[in-house]
């Protein structure tokens, strides 16, 4: 299924379907520009995970992780080499902690912690 959110005679979201009928993958062009900026994954109609390019390169550089529909993860490439460098992660859909990578070499080197916590 597509679908033209602007009326401008171009599609904007593309919805893929499995054999049960649920959307498994949609694909959004959020800024009008005719490129794919945000694909969200479900399965069994629930949200797994959304992946977005920011920056319009073409390239993926924000994911986010969901079980159960609630935010568990967010992962970014802060620096657009390809890797992630910046986490963060939910407990209870609330913001707990925030990894980051100072040396670009994929580990953490450091984390905040959210007030409170």
């Amino acid at each position: 299924k597509e679908r033209d959110l602007n009326f401008d005679g171009r599609k904007d979201v593309w919805y893929y379907y499995n054999d049960d009928g649920n959307v498994r993958m949609e694909e959004m062009d959020l800024d009008f520009d005719g490129r794919i900026d945000l694909v969200t994954h479900r399965q069994g109609g629930k949200l797994l995970r959304q992946e977005m390019d920011t920056n319009k390169d073409g390239r993926v550089d924000v994911w986010k992780r969901f079980e159960e529909e609630v935010l568990t993860r967010i992962e970014r490439d802060t620096n657009h080499d390809g890797k992630v460098d910046y986490w963060e992660y939910y407990e209870g859909g609330q913001l707990d902690r925030i990894g980051y990578d100072d040396d670009s070499d994929g580990v953490v080197d450091r984390w905040d912690r959210a007030k409170g916590k």
